[in-house]
């Protein structure tokens, strides 16, 4: 796939997904009767083209989990394929014969409830794409995207069914518990949030320096010393990897609607001034329940939140949600251009460049 085409994929009310291709390119395969909750795309590593002895031409993939959270679908975008069929391998590796297939991934009385695609393409170290699922049970699994997989981070085992969202940040992986508060392992312990002394436990480690094992996932701090960040409703990834966002919701008046945020220089999560009656977050953007979209950067180092950008996007319809996306930048290898699209309350469309807006046709 040739990264500066552009594709439009629309996930609809009732399941279905409708694709728009650039100018000759092969047609989304078809979902028989599937329906899916949610759509993604994920960038093939550059490291793992560069180095595969199949290049079959495809950069992105496509992945979808059905409504029922029984099955998970990948598309290799742009290669030709009448219909997903049905995996026929456990663990797929490369394979250029594969383009578009689906996966079981939970089961009729555990479905998969949440999943978070990922891309990690590291100068030294992990690489490779790989989804991490939820089940209602509270099983975690780890699964291939588009016949390829890395297990850099692990899976962490919880032997309790409280778990709500899954979510991954480059090569740290979070945990959201229906009580509100974070758990997170992965191999970048300076930028998870987890104060200052689990950190330099981390560091310390004799056999991973800086790396949280799966085996002891830990806590993301809140603001008292000791006690976690609560009252979380969403996580999601910053204006850059390794800066992550979390939306509380709190019976404190001065916290419900705020937003914290870590990362690299800010051990320990810290509340955005100046951000309140936030209802949504993707990347640097803050959806305000009224519908206010505002683009918002921060600066840290040393503990502590040094500047913050607060800018209001003039858009023509109150926006609903934002959506993030993790795309090839054009004509620079290995590299990833986070992209982001609002979506207005009557359906319309917003590309989304720093405090600018451009509706999509």
């Amino acid at each position: 796939m040739d990264t500066s085409q552009r594709w439009v994929f629309e996930l609809l009310v009732d399941g279905t997904v409708r694709a728009t291709a650039p100018t000759g390119g092969a047609a989304l395969p078809s979902l028989g009767t599937a329906r899916l909750s949610r759509i993604d795309v994920v960038t093939r590593p550059a490291d793992l083209l560069a180095n595969s002895a199949v290049d079959d031409g495809w950069r992105t993939c496509f992945v979808g989990l059905s409504v029922d959270g029984r099955e998970y679908y990948t598309w290799k975008i742009g290669l030709a394929a009448s219909q997903f069929a049905p995996a026929t391998r456990t663990d797929p590796g490369e394979d250029g014969s594969v383009r578009a297939e689906r996966r079981s991934v939970g089961s009729a009385s555990d479905p998969a409830v949440s999943f978070s695609p990922t891309s990690l393409d590291l100068s030294s170290g992990p690489r490779g794409l790989s989804a991490l699922f939820l089940l209602r049970s509270g099983t975690l699994s780890e699964l291939a995207l588009c016949g390829q997989i890395d297990r850099h981070p692990g899976v962490a085992s919880y032997p309790r069914r409280d778990l709500l969202q899954v979510f991954q940040d480059g090569g740290n992986r979070y945990v959201m518990r229906t009580d509100g508060t974070l758990s997170v392992w992965g191999i970048n312990a300076v930028a998870m949030g987890i104060g200052i002394a689990n950190i330099e436990a981390a560091q310390q480690d004799p056999i991973s320096p800086g790396r949280v094992p799966s085996s002891s996932p830990l806590d993301v701090a809140g603001e008292a010393q000791g006690a976690p960040l609560r009252g979380v409703v969403m996580v999601t990834g910053g204006a850059e990897a390794y800066s992550p966002r979390a939306l509380v919701r709190s019976t404190d008046a001065t916290l419900d609607g705020s937003v914290f945020v870590w990362g690299t220089g800010l051990p320990t999560p810290r509340p955005i001034p100046g951000i309140s009656s936030a209802c949504w977050i993707a990347g640097p953007y803050v959806v305000q329940c009224d519908g206010t979209l505002r683009h918002v950067t921060v600066n840290f180092s040393n503990g502590t939140i040094t500047s913050v950008s607060n800018r209001t996007v003039a858009v023509a319809s109150p926006i609903w949600r934002v959506r993030q996306l993790a795309l090839p930048t054009t004509g620079a290898q290995g590299q990833v251009t986070r992209q982001f699209v609002a979506v207005g309350q009557d359906g319309s469309q917003f590309a989304l460049s720093g405090s600018t807006a451009t509706r999509i046709p």
